[in-house]
């Protein structure tokens, strides 16, 4: 019920005060072109500093596009890549696999950090595929349908470049590709990736211009980066299908806030998606009649030209287009 009444009053608020700089989310993937991978820099420029170099196929979020450059969040790393390298169209991975080479067990860290929190412990031997790797040594990696960080000298990567992904379609076509949650003008929004095996991949970000202080006076961005997965319970009739939320991931720790070019970052829990929500899948051409009163409200706020398919949130009350 609390989840609910949050989402209402932001839905009631994206009628009124919008951020005049707020910016547009998309997700895209690294296309390295004839290298496997390519850095992430500091800043936009070539002879800049780098802060990891990421494999073609890894995912990234834009976070600002230029006319060459764009900053881009991979993982929980934000730096500048050139657009040349970077593709809204899903490209075939170059990434590593790797086994865990320890003792023991090998801790799967939130952040590039001993002081992270702990998502999970791997055990030796364990295969994980490896997205990237950044300037200290934390390679960022997926293991089953999470995602995180551990460090490199306890990988070992000999196996060479992993086998191509079975692509597989394990969820409704129509669930699959880019989706979105946001007031219209990209004051706030969740912009989301769903991969034909239902994985899904997610950044919430909502611009507060109005709460600033000197140390941050270009105010305030309240933001989520998670991960997670689709399972489909049942086609409850020939528009609708009934989903749930399974292996969420939430990355970082809630309330950590930091400042970078001016601007404090505050860690949220969620942009629309938690673990073990309940949603529903309308594909395109469903009558609205069909949808809960406050799924229609919300997909006809999104004014679109066309029937598309739209995600309803039923634990939340959020509502994504296919974008």
């Amino acid at each position: 019920m609390k989840k609910c009444l949050l989402w209402l009053v932001i839905l009631v608020l994206w009628m009124g005060c919008f951020s005049a700089n707020a910016k547009t989310l998309d997700s895209v993937w690294i296309q390295a072109g004839t290298s496997d991978r390519v850095h992430l820099r500091q800043t936009p420029h070539i002879h800049s500093g780098s802060l990891g170099l990421y494999f073609t196929g890894a995912n990234a979020v834009v976070l600002e596009e230029g006319d060459e450059w764009s900053q881009v969040m991979i993982g929980t790393e934000k730096g500048y890549i050139l657009n040349t390298y970077l593709t809204e169209e899903s490209v075939s991975s170059a990434a590593r696999q790797a086994s865990v080479k320890v003792s023991g067990t090998l801790n799967v860290r939130s952040m590039p950090s001993e002081k992270a929190e702990v998502l999970t412990r791997l055990p030796a031997g364990t295969s994980v595929l490896v997205l990237g790797e950044t300037q200290n040594h934390w390679c960022f990696i997926k293991a089953g349908n999470l995602y995180g960080y551990v460090t490199s000298r306890f990988l070992d990567s000999s196996a060479g470049k992993a086998p191509e992904a079975s692509q597989e379609q394990s969820v409704p076509e129509a669930l699959t590709g880019r989706w979105v949650f946001s007031s219209g003008v990209g004051a706030w929004q969740t912009v989301m990736t769903v991969y034909p095996d239902g994985t899904f991949w997610g950044y919430f970000s909502d611009t507060d211009m109005g709460t600033y202080a000197s140390a941050y006076p270009k105010g305030t961005v309240y933001e989520s980066h998670f991960t997670g997965n689709f399972s489909v319970t049942r086609k409850a009739n020939d528009h609708e299908y009934e989903i749930t939320v399974e292996n969420y991931q939430f990355f970082g720790t809630e309330d950590a806030s930091r400042i970078e070019d001016n601007v404090r970052y505050i860690t949220v829990p969620s942009g629309g998606i938690a673990g073990g929500d309940r949603l529903s899948l309308y594909l395109p051409g469903t009558p609205q009649s069909q949808m809960p009163e406050y799924a229609q409200f919300q997909y006809q706020s999104y004014a679109t030209p066309k029937p598309v398919a739209f995600l309803y949130n039923h634990t939340s009350g959020a509502g994504f287009i296919a974008d």
